[in-house]
């Protein structure tokens, strides 16, 4: 099985910091043609200006699973189902999905001091991100895609 992973595509109509960040799109597919992946697995962070014929464009080339991170545009993310399966594109948090023999989970969005909703991007809590990676404890899981950790100082003093 081939596979391939993205993130952070941040796919929107302006140019920011020099990048013309509306060619994203036109780049994956390009991507994705030459490396023909039978999985594209994305860890978020989409763009805002991701739109249902496009992304079925994608869908019509490989299955995708994804996580959503901060720059997302969800009304179209949360509706997407993959075409060649009956898989949806949004994986839920802590949920496993199998995928040619593959076990595939995903913890969403990213950390923030409190549980909010920034531009129709849900964040959540420390602990919130750390239950669902408790309930994947024990489990028989291949993959497990996040978009950020929360800070673990155990692991990364400062």
């Amino acid at each position: 099985m081939r596979i391939m992973v993205v993130s952070d595509l941040h796919y929107d109509k302006h140019v920011f910091e020099g990048v013309d960040e509306s060619r994203a799109w036109e780049w994956l597919l390009l991507i994705v043609d030459y490396h023909k992946p039978d999985l594209l697995l994305s860890c978020g962070d989409w763009g805002a200006a991701i739109n249902f014929e496009e992304f079925y464009e994608l869908l019509r080339k490989t299955i995708v699973l994804s996580i959503y991170g901060n720059h997302e545009n969800m009304d179209v993310l949360t509706k997407l189902r993959n075409v060649r399966s009956d898989l949806p594109v949004l994986m839920k948090d802590g949920k496993i999905y199998e995928v040619g023999g593959l076990r595939i989970a995903g913890i969403n969005g990213i950390i923030a001091s409190k549980k909010k909703v920034k531009k129709g991007v849900p964040r959540k809590v420390v602990e919130d991100f750390l239950d669902t990676a408790n309930r994947l404890r024990g489990e028989k899981v291949d993959i497990l895609l996040i978009h950020e950790t929360p800070y673990l100082p155990n692991l990364f003093p400062l």
